[in-house]
């Protein structure tokens, strides 16, 4: 399901360069909900709200230790100015951090959320943003 999101946002986008086709392949496979060890879990959060600031292009409404979100606009259809807004969770336990991500857009025919969730969901797990253009906002 989520290669095939990752050709239909490629799919007649012939600007996209071989090497950020890959980078869509393989972060399209990674599941949005995923583990890192304790010791790296408050470095991850701390990229995960960097993002989160950086490209949602909603109001922060969430900022604490376990929850990052955007607020969840009024008027859910906008298709001329679309509008890009996450929610991300951290439970920390004695043996690892786990998170969970989500994307969400106002324009609901767009694949763009889906994208988002999984570049984001990368690079809290690694630190890398190698494409940070590929994101929708």
């Amino acid at each position: 399901m989520v290669g095939i999101i990752a050709i239909m946002f490629l799919g007649g986008c012939g600007s996209y360069t071989q090497a950020q086709r890959q980078y869509v392949n393989r972060v399209s496979d990674d599941i949005l909900w995923f583990k890192v060890p304790p010791e790296q879990s408050a470095a991850a959060w701390d990229r995960a709200r960097t993002f989160v600031q950086q490209y949602s292009t909603m109001e922060i409404q969430i900022l604490t230790d376990d929850q990052i979100g955007s607020r969840v606009p009024l008027l859910p259809f906008d298709f001329f100015h679309p509008q890009y807004g996450y929610q991300v969770r951290r439970r920390v336990d004695g043996t690892d951090g786990r998170f969970s991500v989500r994307a969400f857009s106002t324009n609901s025919l767009s694949n763009g959320p889906t994208l988002n969730a999984h570049i984001l969901a990368d690079y809290i797990q690694t630190g890398k943003l190698p494409f940070p253009k590929l994101i929708s906002q």
